[in-house]
């Protein structure tokens, strides 16, 4: 009897608790409209010929995706654009069936413009955590923000337990631990999971929350208020730390500023020779031709830069970590770039070559 009379008590404060959460926010419009933005980035980039399943990263960052060498060179816009930005069908999939699980309960316990802030913010921090965790990381997608969310909920549902049915706050608190353990246990076992941004997202949303955080019934008005205010103040804070960030090497974001505004020429069936400055196309299918030749290029997605300007010409790429201070290879480069020379035009040139951190080394080609 006493068992049932608890659940008749409980389902009673259950309807309530609907009720009143129907009240402080009638309509939920924030999550769909965050929901329909990723999924639109996502068409246009497939529409463009990005990969559906395994995007490069040089067409994640023509999408706006996060890259430290970039992004903290002067393009933080990038924390913003880079949490619409997913890496394939799977991961885009799987962040909106969890946006739209969750994100609908937070929106109304926070009201649209909470939620909308809410959102924002723990999207940006986690794509700060991320680029200085992952300064050599191309980094993508609304994980951020989605964790932001549960960190949201969390928040509001210790802070304002008396708006919210005890079990209710149980179950909501045992769901979102649940939940943020197997995504965090998953990352931390996984290479390519950004855990920093999935960490940076819920503590930015669990703070975020803090403050937005009032009665379920409180008036709209005042609900309002406090989302503009906390909203400025967030980007404020963000704009202030991000400031004293320690900005990692120039030379790859120059590298990929580089070839994101360059024409370019294909070679064989996906490597690629971009071309900048003086440079012309029918220098890069001469420099692309050398490289198929010398067998640099094997249609494996190797991309190189060529660019002719005052300073003389140049051959650019990208190399693994084991290769930067692997003297064999260095060694070989000189005799390389003599094989290459006649489809670069002629020598003096330079070779220049990136590691992961953005690191440059140059060999002179004489």
């Amino acid at each position: 009897m006493a068992e049932r009379l608890m659940t008749e008590a409980e389902a009673l404060a259950s309807l309530k608790f609907q009720d009143a959460l129907q009240t402080a926010t009638p309509k939920v419009f924030v999550t769909p409209a965050m929901i329909a933005i990723n999924v639109l980035v996502f068409i246009l980039m497939a529409a463009s010929g990005v990969s559906l399943f395994e995007p490069t990263t040089d067409s994640l960052i023509r999408w706006g995706a996060d890259f430290a060498p970039i992004t903290m060179h002067g393009e933080w816009w990038r924390v913003v654009s880079s949490t619409f930005v997913h890496i394939g069908l799977i991961h885009i999939l799987m962040n909106m069936y969890v946006l739209f699980a969750v994100g609908r309960l937070t929106e109304r316990l926070y009201g649209n413009a909470g939620f909308a802030v809410l959102y924002i913010l723990s999207g940006i921090g986690g794509s700060l955590l991320s680029l200085v965790c992952h300064p050599a990381t191309v980094s993508a997608g609304a994980s951020g923000a989605v964790f932001g969310a549960y960190g949201g909920l969390v928040a509001f549902v210790l802070l304002q337990s008396d708006s919210v049915p005890g079990h209710t706050v149980n179950a909501l608190l045992k769901s979102a631990s649940i939940f943020v353990g197997i995504n965090l246990f998953y990352g931390l076992t996984q290479e390519g999971v950004d855990v920093a941004a999935h960490i940076g997202g819920i503590v930015t949303g669990f703070i975020v929350g803090g403050f937005l955080s009032q009665p379920l019934l409180a008036p709209s008005e005042v609900r309002m208020r406090r989302a503009a205010v906390v909203g400025f103040s967030g980007l404020a804070a963000v704009m202030a730390g991000a400031l004293g960030f320690p900005a990692p090497a120039a030379a790859q974001g120059d590298w990929m500023r580089a070839t994101m505004s360059s024409p370019s020429i294909q070679v064989g069936s996906s490597d690629r020779v971009y071309y900048s400055g003086s440079a012309t196309k029918e220098n890069a299918e001469s420099l692309g031709k050398a490289l198929q030749a010398d067998g640099f290029f094997q249609n494996k997605g190797a991309e190189v830069l060529l660019s002719k300007g005052g300073a003389g010409a140049a051959v650019s790429w990208r190399v693994k970590d084991s290769a930067w201070n692997d003297e064999h290879y260095l060694s070989l480069l000189d005799d390389f770039g003599h094989e290459i020379a006649a489809g670069v035009g002629s020598t003096p040139f330079t070779i220049r070559i990136y590691d992961s951190g953005g690191r440059e080394k140059q060999i002179a080609v004489k």
